[in-house]
């Protein structure tokens, strides 16, 4: 049975908001099944960041350059390992991934770029402030297998994983400045997890469970190659009992420091208790067209992945005997990704800017493959 409690605590609330870690690399981490040679093996490791309002640097410390706005900013990260063997037409894998979906409202957004650049409010206006994160951490094997007809192959894979570093909720609220140093806010807070990273208190861990399908197909001709795939079908996590819960933060209680500037305490009330949560994805794509052109290929991609729209194009080339080199843009974050792979070896890097004070995404992808 769901065990519940109303409670009241005061807390020494900063006004400066910090995500948990975030960190395109690792979303091929959840690509289904690969069609490798039967007898061969791989293994992998890739990351993927990008930050809508500021960049990345400045969730963790201080940044150059301003805010960008947009209706909807967003903060994302994924990063995750992943070992494949093959045995022929079936694939196995076991894989490792954490994804973090952040998405502020441009208030909130402009309020975390005033704060964390420590500039003052405007005076007098009132900040509507929102900010909702979905965060996971899973481990889970799958199994795929590949049907060759002609020049069509289709491909399947099943997913099993246990889920833990959960954390869903949004914090919705108002927040102003009434005087140089004087400020009030009321902020609602509906959260859910295994980890209480809101209020850092120890609650007792338990593990999701969950499952989905992915579905993917590839048509190739002389110098071309066609690939789309779904996953995320039927994708579900499921606990029998997760921590929820639900409070309002009101700075009806503050002092004042000897700096003259107002320091909260404020009230916050609400209600803790436990439910059964499921979490279910919506259906991930991405389509893949691939054209060889002389010693040149060039690839185009697009994929969505839950609200987040990504394009890509890119180019590989050998410079070197048994030395493949790629050039990469990805629009949404203009990022731009250096490949080498040699052997059967594989790296990639990229970054929407060469200094780490300036770049709103990164990206790095790294593995190797051989045959036993």
């Amino acid at each position: 049975m769901a065990r519940s409690r109303h409670f009241g605590r005061a807390l020494s609330l900063a006004l400066v908001t910090t995500l948990p870690g975030v960190a395109q690399g690792a979303l091929r981490i959840e690509q289904p099944a690969r069609i490798m040679p039967s007898g061969s093996w791989s293994a992998e490791f890739a990351a993927f960041a990008f930050s809508d309002p500021i960049p990345l640097n400045g969730l963790l410390k201080h940044w150059e350059g301003g805010l960008s706005t947009s209706a909807s900013p967003k903060v994302y990260g994924s990063w995750g390992s992943r070992i494949d063997a093959a045995l022929g037409p079936w694939n196995c894998s076991t894989w490792d991934l954490t994804t973090v979906l952040g998405e502020l409202s441009p208030d909130g957004a402009k309020l975390l770029w005033l704060t964390k650049q420590k500039r003052p409010l405007p005076i007098g206006e009132t900040f509507q402030a929102g900010l909702s994160i979905d965060a996971l951490h899973r481990t889970g094997v799958s199994v795929g297998r590949a049907w060759r007809v002609g020049n069509l192959t289709l491909g399947a894979d099943l997913r099993w994983w246990t889920a833990t570093g959960a954390q869903f909720g949004t914090i919705q609220g108002l927040a102003s400045a009434t005087g140089t140093k004087t400020y009030t806010f009321d902020f609602n807070v509906n959260y859910i997890y295994n980890q209480n990273r809101l209020y850092n208190l120890p609650v007792p861990s338990e593990r999701g469970w969950g499952q989905g399908l992915s579905l993917g197909a590839s048509w190739s001709g002389e110098d071309w190659e066609w690939q789309a795939a779904a996953r995320d079908i039927g994708n579900q996590t499921r606990w029998a009992h997760l921590p929820v819960t639900l409070a309002s933060a009101l700075s009806n209680r503050s002092h004042v420091d000897a700096s003259g500037y107002t320091l909260f305490d404020p009230s916050i009330e609400g209600w803790e208790g436990e439910r059964p949560y499921t979490v279910r994805e919506p259906i991930a794509w991405k389509t893949v067209l691939t054209k060889q052109f002389g010693g040149i290929k060039a690839l185009v991609q697009l994929e969505k992945v839950g609200p987040i729209s990504l394009s890509t194009i890119e180019a590989a080339f050998s410079p070197l005997p048994g030395l493949q080199t790629t050039l990469g843009y990805e629009a949404r974050n203009h990022l731009w990704a250096l490949g080498w792979a040699y052997g059967g070896a594989w790296l990639q890097v990229g970054a929407s800017s060469l200094s780490w004070y300036r770049t709103k995404g990164l990206q790095v992808a790294t593995g190797i493959k051989g045959r036993w």
